[in-house]
């Protein structure tokens, strides 16, 4: 289990983060909790949650229907990205505060349907806070709410996240759109079951982009083609593809300004339509 987690990790920075991994802002942070498990006298206090041993975790307990974890970072800080790796006794309901006093807290992130043993990534609009407060509503097991980590990152490479995403078709609402720039790999688009379908991603502003990368779920494209614009009307074809598979594909461009994405995917692989776990949009630096 524990070297599946460690795989899990380095998958999960591959896909979210070609470069360097960013410094956690969490690591070492002073941690406090609602409720901590004293079947094993310090064993699982919230402090685990924070120290960068995804070997350990903070657990409330199996009396706490509801619980929370509070992360003092001592002074403020630019926040753009949480990421959390769940245990098996996940939180189903869960969101995400911050705060600059520790008083007034503003909720920057909500999860409704948490999984065990997810790896999961909130891209956030940066913004600076020096408490961050996870508030566990709901239960998905009988065993309370179980941490490995907690991580904060400043603002991120992947130019997609904090992107508007929009596409031609939906195979239903769990696998909208909106999934593909999210950074969970559990979560995706997904397409009708037709050909000739499209994803459009519009950045936050213009951007200089030199690298696409797209993460493929099995039903991936066989053909389809990248193009970029600055005004979402006239795109230039930076890349066409006749042999896609599925995985993960980094596609390297001639640095450009754009505000806009768009994939076209003209041929299925499969006869499930398209799907794509990840949208990543990188710098000439990145």
């Amino acid at each position: 289990m524990k070297k599946t987690i460690l795989m899990m990790m380095l998958l999960f920075a591959a896909v979210l983060s070609p470069a360097a991994v960013p410094a956690n802002l969490a690591l070492g942070a002073k941690a406090t909790a609602s409720a901590e498990d004293d079947k094993e006298p310090g064993a699982m206090r919230a402090e685990k949650a924070v120290d960068g041993d995804w070997n350990s975790r903070w657990s409330s307990g199996t009396k706490s229907k509801t619980a929370w974890l509070l992360l003092d970072l001592g002074v403020p800080k630019e926040i753009g990205e949480v990421r959390i790796q769940w245990e098996y006794a996940a939180a189903k309901e869960y969101s995400i505060l911050f705060s600059e006093d520790g008083r007034e807290f503003t909720e920057v992130a909500v999860k409704k349907n948490g999984r065990p043993e997810e790896i999961i990534s909130f891209p956030l609009a940066s913004r600076k806070a020096r408490f961050v407060k996870l508030e566990c509503r709901k239960r998905l097991t009988s065993y309370g709410y179980s941490i490995y980590e907690l991580e904060l990152y400043g603002k991120s490479a992947n130019l997609a996240f904090g992107g508007k995403l929009s596409a031609s078709s939906v195979e239903q609402p769990a696998y909208a759109a909106e999934f593909a720039a999210d950074g969970a790999r559990s979560t995706r688009w997904s397409s009708a079951r037709r050909d000739n379908q499209w994803l459009l991603l519009e950045l936050p502003e213009e951007k200089t982009v030199a690298k696409i990368v797209l993460d493929w779920e099995r039903a991936a494209a066989k053909e389809y083609a990248v193009g970029l614009s600055r005004d979402g009307r006239n795109f230039t074809e930076v890349y066409a593809g006749k042999n896609g598979v599925s995985g993960r594909r980094t596609i390297e461009v001639e640095p450009q300004t754009a505000k806009f994405i768009r994939i076209d995917c003209r041929r299925r692989l499969t006869p499930y339509g398209f799907s794509l776990y990840e949208v990543g949009v990188f710098g000439p630096q990145e």
